[in-house]
C-alpha cells in the first residue's frame, strides 16, 4: 500500500471538472428552451409569409430537433452524474487507503 494523496488531489480535480461540465450541459439546455422559444416567436411574427404546409414542416423540424438535442443533452447529463459518482466513490476508497498508510506505525 502506497501514498494515494498524489491520485486524492487528481482525483478532486476530475470531479470538479465533472461537476463543472454537468453544470454547463445543464445550461445548454435552458439555451434550448430560449432557442425554440425564439422560433416560435419568429413563425407567429412572420405567418403571414409561410403557407400551412411550411409552417406544419417547420415546425415539425424544430420540435423533431429540440427532442433530440434535450435527449442527448439529458444522456450526456447522466454519463457525467454516473462517473461522478463512480470517482466519489474512489476517492473515499483512496482517502481510506492514504489513512491507513499514513498511519501505519502508529498501531
Amino acid at each position: 500500500m502506497d501514498c494515494r494523496c498524489g491520485d486524492i488531489r487528481r482525483c478532486r480535480t476530475d470531479i470538479r471538472r465533472i461537476r463543472g461540465a454537468i453544470i454547463k450541459m445543464e445550461g445548454l439546455r435552458g439555451m434550448d428552451s430560449t432557442i425554440k422559444s425564439d422560433l416560435l416567436g419568429v413563425a407567429k411574427d412572420n405567418f403571414m409569409y409561410m403557407t400551412p404546409y411550411n409552417i406544419g414542416s417547420i415546425t415539425e423540424t424544430e420540435i423533431q430537433m429540440h427532442r433530440d438535442i434535450e435527449m442527448q443533452t439529458s444522456n450526456i447529463i447522466d454519463r457525467l452524474r454516473d462517473e461522478e459518482e463512480y470517482l466519489n466513490d474512489e476517492l473515499e476508497d483512496m482517502i481510506d487507503e492514504d489513512y491507513d498508510y499514513h498511519h501505519r506505525d502508529e498501531d
